[in-house]
């Protein structure tokens, strides 16, 4: 459902309705939307511009986004990793879309698919700074805070943990106070970006001042969808128990010791392992959690798994590869894995089959109502999120709950037709629609 209102926004970019930092969504539902920052609906509307606007594009995008993921995730261990080890970068990717909801993600268009790419970018850029001396490293570190910028513009504060990658990895390197310099430099750098966006475009202050208050502030003092705190914690375990199975398993039957692991892979992991943390446990700060907020911390633990098995690994690959076996044996766990992915997502998805006659009912409404029509919906229907989001971004009608004199109501059986409106006949379940008479 959100990737729907995202998807229709930005295909109000892409026609002209709305502008980049004041996006339109439908009617007079979140008008101006502030949400979310706008960087990812802009995105996404140049593939609308590029490719035209269909649900193919949004498809598009999303896995566009997959894949870009997918060679970051690869980029970063090749690393950390010599020659022979740098082949084994087939594992983090492998674990990685092993997390359902990681694949839900991508199929539902979330805009966690936009911050996971800006985030590995970041940390991609971070790691090379770190191989280099601090003068070498200066450009890295703009590039980093570029991409810090971009993912606060995509999803706000959650996609800027990249921020404490400096400090972590000297940490791990013992190097203390040169993390601390680091990370100084990074912060000044993204300090500077800042400044000269809000110089260069003086609307996107505004825009981002709004978004704090309608959506940051209300969320961090529970105002909006409330869970409790712990929350994060036990859908992290739930999504990261498939990755742990399988290393355990590999662990017990190949592995046999922890003293098998060299040190350094252990340093390695615990980075990560840290890194990932880092993406998730602050979500805790704020009472408004859901499952798929983890979905940018889950290559980090990806690559952690991975250094910790990456010494046996190695050698069973030269084994299997002797014997001319190793590329059926991975093609065959990677489909199998995708394969697994794929029947969970569907078949975890209910919501389609959950809200399936009133999204039938919009089907037949958005077929009959013109596109672009402004409609007006009763307080029983301005409250179902499923309509709002399925009408806009696939019949473009425009949608309004606070006013009650367009062309057509969208109203639940049974309410009462309103004064100079008739009841138009389709076969509905749920909804019915009035037209206005005159």
């Amino acid at each position: 459902m959100d990737g729907e209102i995202y998807s229709a926004i930005a295909h109000n970019l892409h026609i002209g309705k709305g502008s980049f930092w004041f996006p339109h969504w439908t009617g007079d539902v979140y008008n101006p939307f502030h949400q979310h920052p706008p960087l990812a609906f802009g995105l996404q509307s140049l593939y609308h511009d590029i490719f035209g606007s269909s649900l193919y594009t949004d498809r598009l995008f999303s896995f566009s986004m997959a894949i870009f993921a997918f060679i970051l995730i690869g980029k970063i261990w090749k690393l950390f990793h010599n020659d022979e080890q740098s082949n084994l970068s087939f594992a983090p990717r492998l674990l990685w879309i092993t997390v359902p909801v990681v694949f839900w993600c991508y199929m539902n268009n979330m805009l966690e698919n936009t911050i996971t790419l800006t985030c590995l970018l970041a940390v991609y850029a971070l790691l090379k700074a770190g191989k280099t001396n601090l003068k070498k490293g200066t450009l890295w570190y703009g590039l980093a805070a570029v991409c810090l910028l971009a993912g606060f513009l995509s999803k706000g504060p959650v996609a800027l943990f990249p921020l404490g990658v400096p400090f972590l990895y000297d940490l791990i390197q013992k190097r203390y106070l040169e993390g601390i310099k680091r990370n100084l430099i990074l912060a000044g750098m993204l300090a500077v970006v800042c400044v000269l966006m809000v110089l260069l475009i003086p609307e996107s202050k505004d825009s981002i001042e709004t978004y704090i208050n309608n959506q940051v502030q209300p969320s961090l003092k529970g105002e909006a969808r409330v869970t409790h705190r712990t929350y994060i914690l036990e859908r992290l375990f739930m999504e990261l128990l498939p990755m742990i199975g399988m290393i355990l398993v590999y662990y017990f039957v190949r592995i046999k010791q922890w003293s098998a692991i060299p040190k350094e892979h252990k340093r390695q992991a615990l980075f990560f392992l840290l890194l990932g943390l880092s993406a998730s446990l602050p979500i805790m700060v704020s009472p408004k959690q859901l499952m798929f907020y983890i979905a940018p911390s889950m290559p980090y633990f990806a690559l952690s798994a991975s250094c910790l098995i990456m010494s046996q690994l190695s050698k069973d690959m030269k084994a299997l590869g002797q014997k001319r076996l190793w590329r059926p044996v991975v093609l065959s766990v990677a489909s199998s894995v995708l394969l697994a992915s794929i029947i969970w997502t569907m078949s975890n998805d209910g919501s389609y089959m959950r809200d399936e006659e009133i999204l039938s009912d919009a089907e037949l409404i958005g077929n009959y109502v013109p596109e672009t029509t402004p409609v007006s919906m009763t307080s029983e229907t301005g409250s179902l999120w499923m309509i709002l989001a399925y009408l806009p971004r696939y019949y473009h009608l425009e949608l309004y709950r606070a006013t009650k004199d367009h062309p057509y109501i969208i109203q639940m059986k049974g309410e009462r037709i309103e004064e100079g409106y008739q009841l138009v006949d389709m076969p509905t379940q749920k909804l019915q629609l009035l037209e206005r008479t005159n």
